[in-house]
C-alpha cells in the first residue's frame, strides 16, 4: 500500500489541509492498530475520531510504503513505514544516500532500546546464521507454532536458511504440519 505526501498546490485545490510529517508518521501506526483488531478514539494530527474500528481486518496486512525523496521524508519512512519508494528519476549516489538514511533512522527507532539488554540476547536471534538457525529451533522446542524473520537483509537470510537446512528438526514438522502453505523461495507469494 502507498502512501505520499504529494505537493500543497493539490490540497489547496481540494480544500483539504495539507499533509504534513506527523500525519505521515501517525497515519501507519492507526492502520497497524485497526488492522490489529484495536479501536481508536481520539484526536491525532490526521483529525478528530471518536470512534474509528474496522468490522474485518485484513487477514495479511500489506506492507505500507511511503513515496519520499527528502532527507526528513526518508528518515520517517525509515521509522514508520515498511519501505520506501524513491522517484524514478534519482542518479546512483541519490538512491544510495536516500537508502542510508532510510536504513539509519530505521535502524535508531527500534523499540529494542526500551527493553533491558538480555531481552534481546535471551529472545531474539542475533548474531551469525550458525546462531540464528539454533535460537529457531529454541524458539519451536519452547513451543512456537511459527518463527518469523524480520529485521534482515535478504542476503542475510540466505546464510541463514542455508544453516538452519543444516540442522532443522524434521521431525518437529512431521507431527506439527504448519498452519499455511509455504510460499515458494524469492517468490513473496
Amino acid at each position: 500500500m502507498g502512501f505520499a505526501r504529494g505537493f500543497d498546490a493539490l490540497y489547496d485545490i481540494y480544500g483539504t489541509p495539507r499533509a504534513n510529517l506527523k500525519g505521515l508518521a501517525d497515519l501507519p501506526e492507526l492502520l497497524r492498530l485497526l488492522w490489529n483488531g484495536k479501536t481508536f478514539s481520539g484526536e491525532n494530527s490526521l483529525g478528530n475520531f471518536p470512534y474509528l474500528y474496522m468490522n474485518e481486518a485484513p487477514k495479511k496486512a500489506p506492507p505500507m510504503l511511503l513515496g519520499a525523496m527528502g532527507p526528513k521524508t526518508l528518515a520517517l519512512a525509515g521509522r514508520h513505514y515498511d519501505g520506501v519508494l524513491l522517484h524514478p528519476f534519482l542518479v546512483d549516489r541519490a538512491v544510495a544516500d536516500a537508502a542510508g538514511i532510510v536504513r539509519d533512522a530505521a535502524e535508531t527507532a527500534e523499540v529494542t532500546a526500551l527493553f533491558p539488554d538480555n531481552w534481546m540476547k535471551d529472545s531474539a536471534a542475533l548474531g551469525n546464521a550458525d546462531h540464528c538457525a539454533r535460537r529457531i529451533n529454541d524458539q519451536f522446542d519452547a513451543g512456537a507454532d511459527v518463527v518469523l524473520f524480520h529485521g534482515s537483509l535478504p542476503n542475510q537470510v540466505s546464510d541463514l536458511l542455508e544453516a538452519y537446512r543444516q540442522i532443522r528438526r524434521s521431525d518437529y514438522f512431521d507431527a506439527n504440519d504448519p498452519w499455511f502453505e509455504p510460499s515458494l523461495p524469492g517468490t513473496g507469494i
